[in-house]
């Protein structure tokens, strides 16, 4: 193997005979900070917020969390304590529940609706839990299970509630309008709705983008041309019931991060807080391969570097100038044909300026995240590991058999002897 060529890791010395992907990390520039926005799980604690314990959280960086007012408010300290925002959905606390007979607004009574609203914001002053939490107003509205009524009933249930929440807290920041999908331009249609009734969102979201990059990217562009830059973007559930395996939760969380979204939260499609956070984690607190993933995302810390996808691939790189260290979490659709993929590095000495690594060397380590059969996974397995010369551009070879699997790579100084 020469470092001037390539780095072939190969799975259990198979070699596959195609080149299926190629990516590249590009050292050049600043980047911005890592704060793993994409971390974020919808129900994913169990109710009281004690579980999963802090082994099993802290590695992950959860960013942020989506709850019923009851687990928001009882999970509030612990979330206080991890360092990790807070999101109610206050219609998961409606009086009557989605199935209900009588909805917001029904016979056009909107004093019911009036009360839940300000006695669910009470109940969060009453906490004194403000600073940080965001009121999501009403799950789903476009869904015909969430919202069985006309759209103008919920718009108009959403103008009020916004209002009483703003009255109640002038500070307050307000989610809207968390829809099943994007489809029709159902974001941006909505976004125009409030210009016109000045009562935009602080944070516009919205569920399971078709391509996240393109969607944020729109959503983002038209927020420009209105003057609402200041507004922030979140995609409050990702993760369709069909993604729930170690390749496709690492490619999502890289293009979350690729479109640069303040924030993202994991659906959840089993295990509705049983503190398995969205079945990343068996029923006995046993990590699975995503939750592996979203551990290499943690990683990834310091700042971004820059990455250009491949045609199935994508990677989120980073790296830290405090440990002089470089982390890449890798993953991918499942239409990557079995075969290399190769991870082009180029620059590395821009990477730190002026930092020469112990010995003119540099360790590289890739590691597979083996999805499996889906169930517990104790550990990663390294397909590659050795000690390298200092050279700017270089390239790894990943024997990227199974498009369930994620991989990670790791470079850093060579260890003091």
């Amino acid at each position: 193997l020469n470092w001037a060529g390539s780095v072939l890791a190969t799975e259990k010395g198979v070699q596959p005979p195609t080149i299926s992907d190629s990516v590249l990390v590009d050292f050049a520039g600043t980047g911005r900070d890592i704060n793993h926005v994409a971390s974020g799980f919808l129900h994913g604690f169990t109710t009281d917020g004690l579980s999963p314990s802090d082994a099993l959280v802290l590695p992950l960086k959860v960013y942020m969390v989506r709850a019923t007012p009851p687990a928001t408010r009882t999970q509030a300290a612990r979330m206080k304590q991890l360092g990790v925002k807070q999101q109610v959905v206050l219609s998961d606390n409606w009086y009557f529940g989605y199935t209900s007979s009588f909805l917001p607004g029904d016979n056009n009574d909107w004093s019911i609706w009036d009360t839940f609203v300000t006695n669910e914001v009470n109940e969060i002053i009453k906490k004194g839990i403000t600073d940080n939490v965001e009121f999501d107003i009403w799950n789903e509205p476009d869904h015909p299970y969430f919202w069985p009524r006309p759209q103008d009933q919920i718009l108009y249930a959403y103008y009020r509630a916004f209002n009483i929440i703003k009255k109640m807290l002038p500070n307050a920041t307000i989610v809207g309008p968390s829809v099943s999908s994007n489809a029709s331009n159902k974001v941006i249609n909505f976004l125009g709705w409030c210009k016109k009734r000045n009562i935009v969102p602080d944070v516009i979201a919205w569920h399971f983008p078709s391509n996240i990059v393109a969607e944020v990217q729109a959503v983002r562009t038209w927020l420009a041309k209105n003057g609402l830059s200041n507004v922030k973007i979140n995609i409050n559930e990702y993760t369709l019931g069909t993604e729930q395996y170690a390749g496709k939760h690492a490619w999502l969380i890289s293009q979350l991060e690729r479109a640069q979204v303040d924030a993202a939260i994991h659906a959840i499609w089993s295990d509705q807080s049983t503190g398995t956070l969205d079945d990343i984690l068996t029923p006995s607190y046993e990590p699975k391969a995503s939750w592996w993933v979203y551990k290499g995302y943690g990683d990834v810390s310091g700042k971004t570097v820059t990455t250009t996808p491949g045609k199935n691939v994508d990677l989120f790189a980073g790296k830290d100038s405090k440990t002089k260290s470089i982390n890449v979490l890798l993953g991918t659709k499942l239409n990557l044909q079995p075969g290399d993929v190769k991870v082009k590095f180029a620059k590395l000495s821009q990477a730190f300026p002026g930092f020469i690594p112990r010995g003119r060397q540099v360790s590289v380590k890739v590691e597979r995240i083996a999805e499996g059969s889906g169930g517990a996974l104790s550990g990663l397995e390294t397909v590659y590991e050795a000690t390298m010369p200092m050279k700017d551009n270089f390239e790894v070879l990943i024997s990227w058999m199974d498009p369930h699997d994620a991989y990670v790579v790791h470079i850093g100084q060579v260890p003091e002897n």
